[in-house]
């Protein structure tokens, strides 16, 4: 009998092509798209991660204000740190270095050319602390010293900057006595920043001595830095006179960092699936359309079957039948449309990164991971909405009285 109601179901749709094309086309756009997205989104969070990994493995980072993430947007509120914060933090076991560093947003200038960019004054640790590393010369030590990220010293200016040379921040003269390796990728904006000793900073910009921007602590080999980071936040908190549920810091561990790239890309999973999903409900109206016009097509068809003993359960089988191999035809399609969809849009993305020069040449691709998990689950919500959409023209299919069917016209 099932065997029968299958074939039935495919010889109508087989009848019918281009219709029969244009319904499961519906639905191949509403999977597609979710697989497409969902994946692809996957995959840079996994590419995020390991770059944090590659470049944050043992440095924690504190700054001002509560990090609250919410949707789509990520905001700190006010506070402060001091240095009595950071010679506090050093003075936590398994500390190996602590940095803190001011920084201002200042203007840059060489020849004729000006430019604003962000100016960080660090101390005598930072040294030891960045994992970006020196691509040309040593990091400033003392006076108008300036070490310049990548991007500054050979895509900022007409020519490029070189070490020994002159520069002017905010009008001061300062010689160049370092370049910073490429950092690239989602730390491009390290590749954009000069690095001053900080109180060479504060006194170009008249700051306070005593206040800092963003506390950076290197952990000792051997000692797990979330460890640490809970420490900080319990002395910090203690410090502050305020409750750990109400701090007026934060501090980005390693697996704090991957908790907010995957909170985020989670977020666009949500929303770009929920996009993606009114193609589903544009695909299950396609298919109930469809549907009861094949009811309608067939309604003496339905009188003869009737007429012959076919029972309204076997009616409703066929047509039941029928809507949902339109949903699983057009899920299994759509499956791997998903899948190269969202593979050709890491690609694109890929190509476009590489042509605006925030990636190097030899960064990695992301590459979409097949999940057969979800792709499991989608084929059978695609399978699930055909039967859904078909579940009225098949109701009213079966209650077609048999005479009245053959005096259709």
């Amino acid at each position: 009998m099932i065997k029968d109601v299958v074939a039935i179901s495919f010889r109508h749709l087989a009848h019918r092509k281009l219709r029969s094309f244009l319904t499961v086309l519906g639905v191949v756009i509403g999977v597609a798209a979710i697989i497409g997205m969902v994946s692809s989104t996957q995959a840079i969070s996994g590419m995020i991660t390991r770059e944090i990994e590659k470049f944050q493995t043992d440095v924690i980072e504190i700054i001002p204000g509560e990090f609250k993430l919410g949707f789509m947007l990520a905001q700190a509120t006010k506070a402060d740190l001091t240095e009595r914060d950071a010679e506090l933090i050093a003075s936590i076991g398994g500390v190996e270095a602590v940095s803190a560093n001011v920084h201002k947003t200042a203007e840059l200038a060489k020849g004729r050319e000006r430019y604003y960019l962000t100016v960080m004054g660090v101390d005598e640790n930072f040294e030891r602390i960045n994992t970006i590393g020196i691509y040309r010369g040593r990091y400033p030590k003392k006076g108008r010293e300036a070490l310049l990220g990548y991007s500054v010293a050979h895509d900022l200016f007409e020519k490029p900057v070189g070490v020994k040379e002159k520069i002017l921040i905010q009008g001061k003269e300062f010689k160049v006595v370092g370049i910073m390796n490429k950092a690239g990728g989602i730390f491009k904006s390290v590749d954009s920043i000069v690095y001053i000793p900080k109180k060479t900073l504060r006194e170009i910009f008249d700051l306070d001595k005593e206040k800092v921007d963003v506390i950076e602590v290197k952990v000792e080999a051997g000692v797990d830095p979330e460890v640490i980071a809970e420490e900080i936040e319990y002395r910090l908190a203690k410090a502050h006179g305020v409750r750990e549920d109400e701090k007026d810091f934060t501090v980005f561990s390693p697996t704090f960092s991957k908790k907010v790239a995957a909170q985020i890309t989670g977020m666009l999973q949500v929303l770009l699936g929920s996009v993606a999903g009114i193609s589903f409900v544009v695909g299950a109206i396609g298919i109930a359309n469809m549907m009861f016009t094949s009811v309608l097509e067939r309604t003496r068809e339905i009188g003869i079957m009737k007429a012959i003993g076919a029972s309204d359960r076997d009616v409703m089988l066929i047509f039941l039948t029928e809507s949902g191999v339109v949903g699983l035809i057009g899920g299994l399609i759509g499956i791997f449309a998903g899948y190269a969809l969202g593979q050709g849009f890491l690609l694109f993305r890929h190509y476009m990164l590489l042509r605006t020069g925030v990636i190097q040449p030899l960064a990695e691709v992301p590459v979409v991971k097949i999940d057969l998990a979800f792709s499991l689950f989608a084929l059978v919500i695609s399978f699930a909405i055909g039967i859904l959409a078909g579940l009225l023209p098949a109701r009213r299919a079966a209650k077609l009285q048999p005479v009245e069917a053959l005096r259709y016209e």
